[in-house]
């Protein structure tokens, strides 16, 4: 099925699925483990966003198989997230945080990005790419970058980055590597090591 895209729209239901599949193929991302009012929370400042885009592709019983988050503005996400999540969900992780040293690391990251002035990452990137278990080994994923790209290229964009934990046991390190984007640098975010990769767009002449 074609691959949808959420801009400044998505209604609770499409919010729902998408942060489930999410929650069931992360369940080491910290915006999981804040559990799944947050992860609903985050989908909703995303879906409503004028610098976030939600590609998402659908089998062919309309459930979802991938999914994509691309920001045109990486410097300020983080704080655009913590001002747009309702101050209840923040609450109700209160707990978690306080008593977990890496929800800690990750929340203190985030306010200290609502304070900073400018990003060393000033590009934009894939913030999260993500294929149901069912649906891997596909070719999804891979498709669903070449649909990023080409709407990166149709942008205007000359260069994109995505990031992924820095461990030996991650797959996706190969995958970047195998779709043809460039190691750029490895760097601490939120107390944990990253790897970010990037690729330059080439633009096609207008006719």
């Amino acid at each position: 099925m074609p691959i949808k895209i959420f801009f400044n729209t998505a209604d609770s239901e499409q919010i729902e699925d998408i942060a489930e599949l999410h929650r069931n193929s992360l369940p080491d991302d910290i915006p999981t483990i804040l559990g799944k009012k947050f992860l609903k929370g985050m989908y909703a400042v995303f879906a409503g966003s004028d610098s976030e885009i939600i590609f998402v592709d659908e089998n062919d019983v309309g459930k979802i198989s991938c999914v994509a988050v691309f920001t045109h503005s990486p410097e300020d996400m983080s704080s655009r997230i913590l001002k747009g999540i309702a101050l209840n969900v923040l609450a109700e992780v209160a707990f978690k945080v306080l008593t977990t040293k890496s929800l800690r690391e990750y929340l203190a990251n985030l306010f200290r990005e609502i304070f900073k002035k400018s990003s060393p990452l000033l590009v934009p990137e894939i913030v999260y790419i993500f294929v149901s278990k069912e649906s891997r080994g596909s070719g999804i994923g891979n498709a669903m970058l070449r649909h990023i790209e080409s709407h990166s290229n149709k942008s205007g964009i000359h260069k994109i980055y995505v990031k992924t934990l820095y461990s030996e046991d991650n797959a996706a390190i190969g995958f970047y590597r195998k779709c043809g984007y460039d190691t750029e640098c490895i760097k601490l975010n939120g107390g944990r090591e990253f790897i970010y990769f990037s690729r330059e767009i080439k633009h096609t002449a207008k006719q």
